[in-house]
């Protein structure tokens, strides 16, 4: 495990924790279907051709998620590459679920007094000045053997045998690496999935409300109307708050409530109106509710509040979007009140959601998020420019345009929709011309992806244009990052400044703490041979974090641990690796250090194989981040213990060597990492 996500969730209507717990357990159980569906089509789709270790690893989960619950396959048509990005995304949720924590401050204080080891460790400085590192020295090479002989003895059942987060997390790589490109985007899917899990729930809310709506009285259809009122009349008080400070519109809100409090504003309102909302609810039917809610109620608390309005000066201009968002809820609600049993009223909603409903939420889904889409993206180039104000020039799929020419570009495509063009011409700016890129095949909305490919064949057709027409010294263009992407199915227009670095704060060299200046100045002194691999591993990491492109940043990544353990095999890399980053950030006491670095050796493994050859882009885009964190883990760990700001020891034994036997001596094999505190 590698990173702790903190997550609160805001629910601006809910059920109380009992209820909400339920529905998200039978979204669990939708999702967990879903994944066992995907699973299982991937399994035996003729596709793909896995190793026997990850088709055993795959067989074992399969079986783990049938003994944990009955799920039927749920029928799809998706191509074998699109279930495996699915599959994908349902893991990676999963993994990230995993990572979720949700912990009182005093508690996070106690567990950490707590997984702390009752010895106090011996620092790297102090290890090296004991008798204890000379009865070590030698240990590396022993632990290697031994660790080389074990890994190569463990069954395929051993291998399986680890805590959630670790089997997800191989499981999931073992997939995704038998696709190379990307149909959509993560980001895209993560939206498919959230969607899908809105559309999954609002169905089974669907479903309870059908099978007991019949069953509500008219006080439970009152409490409804309530509801209702209350929030259009909350949206009433929203209104009044635009434009004034907190304070203005606290005090502003407070006089309004005592007003409508005093002229019994409320129930002059349902006396109206009520009756009326009752003939809507003979059965259940949101767009005939709605249609009362916009055509009579509106009209009526208008009318009500217009005294309010004109006293205080503003213009009555409730919406009814909340209610409508929230209507099923709001009826649910009543439902789950007048109810018994509400578990049993739930679970006969989730029942009635058979396998050919799911199928149809599903295929439904797929139909609008997954099929392809043709875009056209419009991209800006500087170091091209033209002498000609309305040029426009077609190269296959590319049309090149003057910045005026542009201009109605934009009037064209934006006229459906009266929206006015987003660029204008500014005499002032450098000198560039826009680049129109057709023919783009994307998911309906993925406008990540749809810039993404308009800029690799933009960059394609340019680099060919430029070996032409500039000498070798002015090889120099830009594509910008601001971008127009226009779906011409949906005639849908999207801008995004998509790969753009944050702009930054500059950062204050006075404000540097003196610590860190003490230490620098060391840093800059020691004549430690590593200093030269170690500023190199650095300088990889800066570039790491500048570059937008999955292969480059995994290519970084893969040699920042080359240069730091230069000369060795990435078997040895891998395992050594491993070794300084086994139990940090992981605060559970299932796991001993000897599994941590079995596990971690592998991952690091996968990386050393991948980083330096072309494809494998769906796969390194998914580790990534992990061993960002990895690398600068293992960078400050060489750095903090082999550059001390003062010391007395001998600069020859400050070494990798070294440092990795100091840590194999006090993270001993059979210790359990949260017990001894999982730190280096």
């Amino acid at each position: 495990m590698y990173k702790k996500i903190n997550r609160a969730s805001f629910e601006s209507f809910n059920f109380g924790d009992k209820v909400n717990s339920i529905f998200n357990k039978y979204n669990k159980l939708f999702f967990d279907e879903l994944e066992y569906t995907f699973l299982v089509k991937t399994m035996e789709s003729k596709h793909f051709s896995f190793l026997e270790e990850e088709a055993s690893f795959l067989r074992m989960y399969k079986q783990e998620l049938e003994s944990s619950s009955k799920f039927e396959i749920i029928p799809s048509k998706l191509s074998p590459s699109n279930d495996i990005e699915i599959l994908d995304g349902l893991l990676s949720r999963k993994i990230e679920g995993e990572l979720i924590t949700s912990t009182d401050l005093d508690e996070l204080n106690n567990n950490q007094k707590n997984s702390k080891s009752e010895t106090t460790l011996l620092s790297f400085g102090e290890y090296l000045q004991t008798d204890v590192y000379c009865r070590h020295q030698s240990s590396i090479n022993s632990y290697e053997n031994s660790f080389k002989r074990y890994y190569k003895e463990l069954s395929i059942e051993k291998l399986y045998d680890r805590p959630l987060y670790f089997l997800l997390y191989r499981v999931r790589n073992n997939i995704i690496k038998y696709i190379n490109e990307r149909t959509y985007t993560i980001k895209y899917i993560n939206k498919y999935l959230e969607e899908l899990s809105k559309e999954f729930t609002s169905i089974l809310y669907l479903k309870i409300i059908e099978m007991n709506f019949s069953k509500l009285n008219i006080k439970d259809k009152l409490k409804i109307y309530e509801q209702i009122q209350s929030h259009m009349i909350h949206e009433l008080f929203m209104e009044l708050r635009l434009g004034r400070t907190f304070e203005e519109g606290n005090e502003l809100v407070t006089k309004v409530k005592e007003k409508i409090k005093r002229d019994s504003l409320g129930e002059k309102i349902t006396k109206k109106s009520f009756h009326y909302f009752l003939q809507t609810l003979d059965h259940f039917d949101e767009e005939i509710v709605f249609k009362w809610l916009d055509e009579d109620y509106m009209v009526i608390l208008e009318n009500a509040t217009k005294y309010l309005c004109e006293d205080l000066g503003f213009a009555f201009n409730v919406k009814s979007n909340f209610v409508k968002q929230n209507f099923k809820k709001i009826i649910l609600g009543s439902i789950l009140d007048a109810s018994d049993d509400i578990e049993k009223t739930l679970e006969e909603g989730l029942s009635s959601i058979t396998t050919k409903i799911k199928s149809e939420i599903l295929n439904k889904h797929n139909d609008k998020y997954l099929k392809q889409s043709t875009f056209s993206v419009a991209l800006n180039v500087e170091g091209l420019e033209t002498e000609h104000d309305f040029l426009e020039m077609h190269i296959n799929n590319i049309n090149l345009l003057s910045n005026e020419r542009f201009e109605g570009w934009q009037f064209e495509k934006f006229a459906h929709n009266n929206k006015s063009i987003i660029y204008k011409v500014d005499e002032s700016e450098k000198a560039s011309i826009w680049a129109i890129v057709n023919e783009v095949k994307c998911g309906v909305y993925d406008y990540e992806k749809a810039v993404l490919v308009a800029r690799e064949k933009l960059r394609n057709f340019l680099n060919g244009l430029y070996y032409f027409i500039a000498k070798e010294g002015e090889m120099s263009y830009k594509i910008s990052y601001s971008s127009i992407v226009f779906n011409e199915d949906q005639k849908i227009t999207h801008w995004t400044n998509l790969g753009r670095m944050d702009v930054m704060d500059s950062k204050r060299i006075d404000e540097i703490d003196i610590d860190l200046i003490d230490f620098l100045i060391s840093y800059e002194k020691s004549s430690n041979p590593i200093k030269i691999n170690l500023a190199k591993a650095i300088n990889l990491f800066i570039d790491f974090c500048r570059s937008a492109d999955p292969g480059k940043k995994a290519y970084y990544l893969g040699n920042i641990l080359h240069t730091i353990f230069k000369g060795e095999s990435k078997e040895k890399v891998a395992l050594l690796s491993s070794i300084i980053v086994a139990g940090i950030n992981y605060d559970k006491d299932d796991v001993t250090y000897k599994s941590m670095r079995i596990w971690l050796y592998e991952d690091f493994k996968e990386l050393l194989e991948i980083f330096n050859i072309e494809g494998h882009t769906a796969l390194k885009e998914r580790i990534l981040d992990r061993f960002k964190v990895f690398s600068r883990n293992i960078i400050g760990t060489v750095l903090l213990n082999l550059f001390p700001e003062e010391s007395e020891i001998d600069g020859t034994n400050l070494n990798i060597e070294n440092l990795i036997s100091w840590i194999l001596y006090i993270n001993p094999e059979s210790d359990f990492i949260k017990l001894r505190g999982g730190e280096n």
